[in-house]
């Protein structure tokens, strides 16, 4: 039998006993989280680290607090939520939730949190954490068994192959986080057994700059929110849209910004984060290199001084000093170096072929430390580095303006109206977020009224997603349904209208039965027709 069937029948079982229904239960599991939250934040924080080379303070703010807060919101409310709303509808629970999380938050409300919901309301669940993150993945499948109940929750680790299987069993909801590309496969999926599927799928964010504003502290907000995590995250703003005028103004402004943040050399910052992994680098600097706009925050004017984030200059003095060397250790050869030092040589030159090849390959530097060569972009904090980068100049069919960023670089287009602006905005796909930064409410209200999208903030970024009191979920192509607090509530469960009648009045019910007459009728149209104005009906079928 299929580990995963055998799983997922574990855990349908138990829910069928009954066993996640009393309200004791639940809350019961959803102190066992917080708990593993609380007794393993120093091991939650350095997986983090290891995945992302994720800051602590970040790592708190974003992982640590949120699924917190969202846990005790829960907790305050849940037996509120679980009670009947009369008279319209019923809560029912839907047995068993696949929740995928994506690498670049595995705790917060769309991983770990997502499951809060699901636990609540007496489901059982199994999470999928990604596989990009290995040490936080590996960290989670350790620590939620030692804490939650094994019949009802379980973790399922792997990658795209191992969710290909486990999505071939029938679910009763899935919950995933990521990109477009694998959202349709999940939905392929589901539709084979009808599952309902939430999806938070991202999108390019936009950050709209209009009117009077406070421009230094406006700086600090877009570069906080766009730099958060190096850039990776599904709210982010992925491009701004200004007047030139404001663009003039925003860019000393953001320098200064990003100076007092991460200091001139942001490399050298513990506050900045790393790319998390060797693909998704290579994937950033391609899309700078395709770019025809100019790089006025981030590197030089040079095609490959702009995109590398770490000093080009003193890398190809370098490589400079170390081709003059290899040519005089040539010419020594040639004058009969001693036989150890020709093979010196040609295992120098090896390895610096090797590096060549793995530079070329990769986009990774070979780093040395103390003698100690460090490749791969596995360890060290200069590896897959990409600094906060500024890109102005950009025109809507620019390569950045393709595909979502999901990185630390920030296109600046400009646009002469508000009305330009939000033409703009609608031209493209409905984005999970946008952000309007302006001193004129009506501004605000104009672009909230005239466009759409999953979430929406003024004059900050990102902070909407930490209230567990307001939904949060994409539209279109940036996600379908909602969570966070209640609304996750809602999501995994099941609206269940209900009708509890006595045998009382049986005379009137008579007129629904046969034999049907016209005078019948004329009864049963005057008492169940709906008057306008009106807020209730009588039911008599």
């Amino acid at each position: 039998m299929d580990s995963h069937r055998e799983v997922l029948e574990r855990l349908r079982s138990s829910f069928l006993s009954g066993k996640t229904r009393p309200e004791e239960f639940r809350l019961s599991q959803l102190m066992a989280l917080v708990q593993l939250i609380t007794d393993n934040e120093k091991a939650i924080l350095e997986a983090l680290h290891q995945d992302l080379s994720k800051p602590m303070f970040e790592a708190v703010l974003s992982e640590l607090d949120m699924v917190l807060n969202e846990a005790n919101y829960t907790i305050n409310n849940f037996r509120a939520w679980m009670q009947p709303e009369y008279v319209d509808k019923n809560l029912s629970c839907v047995t068993c939730i696949c929740c995928g999380a994506p690498w670049c938050f595995q705790l917060e409300p769309d991983a770990v949190g997502s499951c809060l919901s699901s636990y609540c309301f007496g489901n059982c669940a199994v999470l999928k954490p990604s596989e990009v993150s290995q040490a936080t993945e590996k960290l989670l499948a350790d620590l939620i068994p030692k804490y939650l109940d094994q019949d009802c929750y379980a973790v399922v680790c792997g990658g795209a192959e191992e969710t290909k299987t486990l999505l071939e069993n029938r679910f009763n909801h899935i919950f995933y986080t990521g990109s477009q590309a694998v959202a349709r496969l999940i939905l392929q999926a589901a539709s084979e057994h009808l599952t309902p599927v939430t999806l938070e799928l991202g999108g390019k964010s936009p950050c709209l700059i209009f009117g009077q504003v406070d421009v230094p502290a406006a700086a600090k907000r877009l570069a906080w929110a766009k730099f958060f995590n190096a850039g990776q995250s599904c709210v982010a703003p992925d491009y701004v849209l200004c007047t030139p005028q404001m663009k003039d103004a925003l860019l000393p402004a953001l320098r200064k910004a990003l100076e007092l943040f991460y200091s001139p050399q942001p490399q050298d910052s513990q506050d900045y984060g790393r790319i998390v992994t060797d693909r998704h680098w290579t994937r950033l600097t391609r899309l700078l290199r395709q770019s025809q706009g100019k790089v006025e925050i981030g590197g030089g004017s040079q095609q490959e001084e702009r995109y590398i984030g770490k000093r080009w200059e003193e890398r190809e003095r370098g490589q400079r000093r170390e081709e003059r060397e290899r040519g005089q250790r040539r010419e020594e050869r040639k004058r009969g170096q001693r036989r150890e030092e020709r093979e010196r040589g040609k295992r120098w030159e090896e390895r610096e072929r090797g590096q060549r090849w793995e530079e070329r390959e990769t986009g990774v530097e070979v780093q040395r430390r103390r003698g100690t060569e460090v490749r791969g972009g596995r360890r060290g904090t200069e590896v897959r580095y990409i600094a906060p980068t500024v890109v102005v100049d950009v025109k809507e069919t620019d390569p950045l303006m393709e595909e979502e960023i999901f990185g630390p670089i920030l296109p600046i287009l400009t646009v002469d109206t508000l009305e330009e602006g939000i033409s703009f905005i609608n031209r493209r796909e409905a984005p999970l977020a946008l952000y309007v930064f302006s001193d004129d409410n009506k501004v605000v209200n104009t672009v909230l009224e005239h466009t759409t999208s999953g979430g929406f903030c003024s004059n900050d970024g990102m902070v909407h997603m930490s209230l567990p009191s307001l939904p949060f979920g994409g539209i279109g192509s940036s996600g379908m349904g909602r969570y966070h607090g209640r609304w996750g509530f809602e999501t995994f469960s099941h609206n269940r209208g209900c009708m509890l009648r006595g045998w009382g009045l049986e005379r009137i019910n008579t007129l629904r039965y046969p034999p049907y007459t016209a005078e019948r009728l004329g009864w049963l149209r005057w008492a169940t027709t709906v008057k306008k104005k009106s807020s209730w009906g009588c039911a008599l079928m």
